[in-house]
């Protein structure tokens, strides 16, 4: 940053300070990168406001001073002047010269004046969200303005780079000017060897941030960028994921973004990659119950027809229980708070299906399980029912669906009690379907949702078996079942929760034990699916972190 002020009549540059040279009418005043600074100073205003050239050794004395400072997590910015008779370019001109151009003139020749120093503390939580983004193997890239060093000891304050090492010596802190030594920027093949393992980028102009998000890129990784600048626009908008400030960002910024932050805190960023993996994985287990379900409904009718027996449900039986029985459950089970630990999971790819193979076997296998556990209570409830016949029953039609020699009313009975079993099943199911791999009784009431879906599905179930008229429709005989078919139905119940616990429990075996060919197999291709990114994690400065 640059200003002129007008000094006529100033012999010091305010009271008793750094002496004018005389005839001194304008005095260029700039504060910036101390880097930039010194390289444009040719003298250096001592202690006692006198001025000599700025040696070699002055030099080194200031870098060493910069880099101390910056070692402690400071920012620090260099003071230069420049006192000038008059301005080196036509003032009624100066409309007509871009700012970079005015920059090129004023800034030669300069008085180093002094180092400012200031200490700028990471957000509250900052250090535990990048934490919980690296448990989550998202790997947090710092792109700032920054010097080196300074940049180097804010990211291992807040846990970005390792503590116990030199990042800039390991080649995990980079200033952005290796990735254009003279000006332009290196083969593609080279800047993505170096952004591969760098976590920290110096010193950097905003097409760097645009070239290091393409870099990224083409490392086959989710990139998601922030920033609140005008500057910023081009990478947050080439990021698979731009996530603009929502205070401190410009409006040019916010257009470019996918995301805004309301409270420009990286913790909301990771909360937000939480939240959406816990809807993710709700997602995930809505379908793979709802499938189970219904293909579990497939094979008992299937087995029903092969098996020559009556078909075990009418239409109106199997629309009530898709429409009010299934659904809430199922609705539930996308409402899930989402299990402990979530994000320690990988990220997945961006193509990834809904369900994965192994969790298509799980649906599969609970579907059978389900299908053979109904079908049994079924087949004993025909037998047991037919065994009963009554006077009433006697002069009713035999029906000649499948097999011959089964009343109305027993079928009805049948039918009624593989109603009960497959209900009672199918909500004890809601709540296996809660983990793919954890028990069914682990954070068993966590999720209220559950709890009044299963409350809701129970009460129609007892409004279709004994409501008068609504019964008579659906074809059930609530009152007429006894003792054993109550029984026969919590059976197949328990049998469901058994079963469906077993096979979970194979399952995770199996998968643990082929877990470790498939990480060789994904070694360096799965750890940082995902790339995470905050505007600002300090208060006050504007670091990019993707």
């Amino acid at each position: 940053m640059l200003t002129v002020c007008r000094t006529t009549g100033q012999s010091t540059l305010g009271d008793a300070g750094v002496s004018l040279v005389a005839g001194t009418q304008m005095l260029a005043c700039v504060k910036g990168a101390p880097n930039f600074i010194i390289d444009a100073c040719a003298s250096w205003a001592s202690a006692d406001g006198s001025t000599a050239p700025l040696t070699d050794k002055v030099r080194s004395d200031v870098v060493g001073t910069i880099d101390r400072l910056s070692s402690q997590a400071l920012r620090v910015l260099a003071i230069a002047v420049l006192p000038m008779a008059e301005l080196p370019f036509d003032i009624d001109e100066a409309d007509e010269l871009s700012a970079d151009d005015k920059m090129a003139h004023l800034c030669k020749n300069m008085t180093f004046l002094g180092l400012v120093a200031s200490l700028d503390p990471p957000r509250a939580r900052v250090q535990e969200a990048v934490q919980a983004a690296h448990d989550g193997n998202i790997q947090v890239v710092m792109i700032t303005g920054d010097y080196l060093k300074t940049a180097a000891a804010i990211a291992r304050d807040i846990g970005i780079l390792d503590s116990g090492k030199d990042g800039c010596a390991a080649g995990e802190a980079l200033d952005c000017s290796v990735l254009r030594p003279d000006g332009v920027y290196i083969p593609v093949s080279e800047m993505d060897g170096l952004t591969k393992q760098a976590r920290v980028f110096a010193r950097a102009q905003p097409e760097d941030k645009l070239q290091i998000v393409h870099s990224l890129q083409r490392q086959g990784l989710v990139c998601a960028m922030t920033g609140d600048g005008v500057n910023d626009a081009p990478a947050l908008k080439a990021s698979d994921i731009g996530v603009a400030m929502g205070i401190q960002g410009t409006e040019v910024a916010k257009g470019a973004s996918d995301m805004v932050l309301t409270d420009d805190n990286f913790c909301s960023i990771v909360g937000a990659v939480e939240k959406g993996r816990v809807i993710y994985a709700g997602i995930q287990k809505f379908v793979a119950f709802i499938m189970s379900v219904h293909i579990a409904e497939i094979l008992q009718i299937l087995a029903c027809i092969v098996g020559a027996m009556p078909v075990m449900r009418t239409p109106l039986q199997i629309l009530f229980l898709i429409l009010v029985t299934d659904l809430a459950p199922s609705i539930a089970l996308g409402l899930e708070p989402g299990q402990r630990g979530i994000m320690k999971e990988r990220p997945r790819p961006k193509k990834q299906p809904i369900l994965l193979a192994w969790m298509w076997l799980v649906t599969i296998v609970n579907s059978i399980i389900l299908a053979g556990v109904i079908m049994t209570v079924y087949t004993w409830a025909l037998d047991h029912y037919v065994d009963e016949l009554d006077v009433d029953e006697i002069g009713e039609d035999i029906q000649e669906e499948g097999r011959t020699g089964f009343t109305a009313t027993q079928l009805a009975k049948a039918r009624t009690v593989a109603f009960i079993a497959l209900v009672w099943s199918e909500n004890v199911r809601a709540y296996t379907s809660r983990s793919f791999d954890k028990p069914f009784f682990v954070d068993l009431l966590s999720n209220k949702h559950m709890q009044r879906a299963i409350g809701l599905a129970q009460a129609a179930l007892y409004i279709a078996l004994f409501l008068p008229g609504l019964s008579d429709v659906l074809g059930l005989k609530g009152m007429d079942i006894d003792l054993k078919g109550w029984l026969a139905a919590f059976a197949g119940a328990v049998a469901t929760v058994v079963l469906c616990e077993a096979s979970k429990f194979v399952q995770q075996v199996l998968r643990n034990e082929a877990q470790p060919a498939d990480a060789q197999a994904s070694k360096g291709v799965s750890k940082g699916e995902v790339m995470h990114g905050v505007g600002s994690v300090k208060k006050t400065s504007a670091q990019n972190i993707v």
